[in-house]
């Protein structure tokens, strides 16, 4: 990869080959309008964990004690081409800690966890911003959140999307580049719901088969709740008995009863799910029809350039959700410029609505998935 640069115009990242040892190599150069047209990057799914530390065979790409030089290395073919803009962003689908895996998310199947000196990985890329409104944010609950915010603010590396409060997950960033001020902010669907809704229910048998680490979803638990606006009998039941009643009260409760009530449901099953911050802790921000469309439109009103990012659709599906194309298109009719989206792994378009782009996925930037339909 080389970098061609002139006075005048955008530097323009070119992939170079032996086939072209003996020819010139053509290169089509942008003006930069006088320093008025600007270069904006954007990685999908990034993270610097799981078989990076500890590969399935081989050495890891990230050693115990060289993760930052490790992290450097890996994205040394990537660094030159993205790098080479005025503002760059990605998808930072990780949580940042040392923490092990025993005070991880109990119940929670898929945890990505980064080493913080990984974070030089993301330095050598030239992150301007991360984000973090995935599902992964919460992988090790709020104490996850907080390291991966100490982290990042001790690497000066901004981040939008995710906080310890839904007020704070919610907050968009503004960034100066070049001439304009560019806003960002950052909201993702999956909530973990979904999770919640598969348990098995009281009526389902135990299968023969159950593997031990999985007897707690058939495991009845006693649990009650004697709240104002809303009580339950103490009994016995099971994470998903207890997951219907909640789901189905849950929009007529105040939102302090809703955290009262959360609180009261996880001291006694800790795997019930919640990725996203409401019900009195923290997490990614969560699309709202009213509430994101509302935060979009103010935002774009105080900068030159507004950015909408969302983690969204369903996974390895080659085309986007219809989910996504009313977010993304509700989010350009609010004032978006920009759709930055990503979530399922795989590539999966481009959209021009209202003389505005939306990217449906992005796929992997920096992962460790090896199957075949992440490849591109």
């Amino acid at each position: 990869m080389v970098i061609a640069r002139a006075k005048g115009y955008l530097s323009e990242p070119v992939p170079v080959g032996w086939e072209d040892s003996r020819s010139d190599v053509r290169v089509v150069m942008l003006s930069d309008v006088g320093g008025d047209r600007v270069v904006l990057h954007f990685g999908g799914d990034v993270m610097f964990g799981r078989r990076y530390n500890e590969p399935t065979d081989g050495e890891p790409l990230l050693p115990s004690g060289e993760e930052g030089s490790g992290a450097r290395s890996v994205v040394e073919y990537l660094r030159r081409a993205f790098s080479c803009a005025d503002f760059c962003s990605v998808n930072l689908e990780t949580v940042v800690t040392k923490k092990s895996y025993s005070s991880a998310y109990p119940g929670k199947r898929f945890l990505l966890r980064s080493h913080p000196d990984s974070l030089q990985g993301l330095h050598a890329l030239g992150v301007d911003l991360a984000v973090l409104a995935n599902n992964h944010a919460r992988d090790w609950l709020d104490d996850g959140i907080q390291d991966t915010i100490e982290a990042l603010e001790k690497n000066r590396l901004p981040f939008v999307g995710a906080g310890l409060t839904e007020k704070q997950a919610e907050l968009g960033t503004v960034v100066q580049v070049g001439p304009y001020k560019v806003g960002t902010i950052a909201y993702t669907t999956v909530t973990g719901s979904f999770v919640n809704d598969n348990y098995p229910r009281a009526d389902k048998e135990i299968p023969d088969n159950v593997p031990d680490k999985d007897l707690w979803l058939y495991e009845e638990r006693l649990w009650g709740f004697d709240g104002k606006e809303w009580s339950v009998d103490l009994e016995a039941r099971r994470i998903a008995e207890v997951w219907a009643l909640y789901k189905e009260i849950e929009p007529s409760l105040s939102q302090q009863t809703r955290a009262d009530a959360w609180s009261s449901i996880d001291s006694v099953y800790p795997e019930m799910q919640d990725w996203i911050a409401r019900r009195g802790h923290g997490g990614a921000a969560q699309w709202s029809t009213t509430d994101s469309v509302e935060a979009i439109e103010k935002l774009a009103s105080q900068v030159d350039i507004m950015i909408a990012q969302l983690h969204c659709g369903f996974q390895f599906q080659p085309s986007p959700s219809n989910t996504i194309r009313k977010a993304a298109r509700a989010a350009i009719d609010a004032g978006a410029h920009l759709v930055i989206a990503h979530h399922p792994h795989v590539l999966q378009g481009m959209e021009w609505y209202k003389e505005r782009l939306i990217v449906y996925s992005l796929g992997n930037f920096v992962f460790d998935q090896d199957f075949l339909a992440t490849f591109d």
